[in-house]
């Protein structure tokens, strides 16, 4: 018999044995003796294999909240959360943005699979607005992802908490995207991870995940649409040679054609919606 099934049985009376097993049984629970707990039916795949092996229940935690810490918000989480957050959308979820720290492209949105009807944008103006709209969105059973830019807005440990909390209420992403300087501070998401991005990956840095050890490493390849070259001057639509400039010209000419690029059209843009003040 292991040591520590006899341990258990001289500290435990035999009535509490299999109550504290059917504790060790759950999803939340660690054991430090296991390499790998068991795969959780709430994990949502991430899209990125190497990810995926490195998470320890093998994807997004699904209840629980994940802080995301990007040295510049709005390039590179998108391509990093578009796999999961294309299979939540396309399953009829809602994808809830709160706070983005730019307007979504449309176009960049279809791109990567991600239908534009399933997306609702909101925006706040303080923190209590901030984490009472997070909270609801959380609780929501529309909810597929919540994707909420801290930005300017500080979040007190109290408040980070209770976004944890609502994000155990069913299974959904629940993304936190704060700056940078925030990751070396105590919080209570279940999962931490830093993103820094150079010209053709992704770095990744695990600081904290639920069922196991912390301090993974590791890069992901960007999408090819964002290491593009960047094309010369000379290719442009417009191109304006610098003989064509000159003080005495009244207007300027154009030595090469004017190319416009047809457009298309897109569906109706997600809706925005303003907030009242929260009690």
């Amino acid at each position: 018999m292991p040591k520590h099934a006899i341990l258990e049985k001289s500290i435990l009376g035999e009535n509490d044995v299999p109550q504290l097993n059917s504790i060790l049984q759950r999803a939340d629970v660690w054991r430090a003796s296991k390499t790998r707990p068991q795969l959780s039916s709430d994990s949502i795949a991430s899209g990125h294999a190497l990810l995926d092996t490195q998470l320890h229940y093998g994807g997004w935690p699904g209840k629980a909240l994940t802080e995301l810490f990007c040295e510049q918000p709005g390039v590179g989480e998108w391509n990093l959360l578009a796999p999961a957050l294309s299979q939540l959308s396309q399953a009829g979820r809602y994808l809830f943005l709160v706070d983005p720290p730019h307007e979504p492209y449309a176009p960049a949105l279809k791109q990567l699979g991600i239908p534009l009807d399933r997306l609702v944008l909101i925006r706040t103006s303080n923190a209590s607005q901030y984490v009472w709209s997070c909270q609801h969105i959380l609780r929501s059973a529309a909810c597929g992802a919540l994707l909420a830019w801290q930005n300017n807005t500080r979040l007190t440990l109290h408040q980070v908490r209770k976004l944890q909390l609502a994000a155990r209420a069913q299974t959904c992403l629940a993304i936190l995207l704060r700056p940078q300087d925030n990751a070396q501070q105590h919080s209570f998401a279940a999962l931490r991870i830093s993103v820094a991005m150079d010209v053709s990956s992704y770095r990744l840095t695990i600081f904290k995940q639920p069922g196991g050890w912390a301090g993974q490493t590791l890069k992901l390849p960007c999408s090819q649409h964002l290491i593009q070259t960047a094309l010369p001057a000379t290719e442009l639509p417009v191109h304006l040679p610098n003989k064509d400039f000159s003080p005495e010209l009244t207007s300027t000419t154009l030595t090469a054609p004017v190319t416009i690029p047809a457009v298309t059209s897109l569906s109706t843009p997600a809706p925005v919606l303003p907030l009242s003040p929260a009690e």
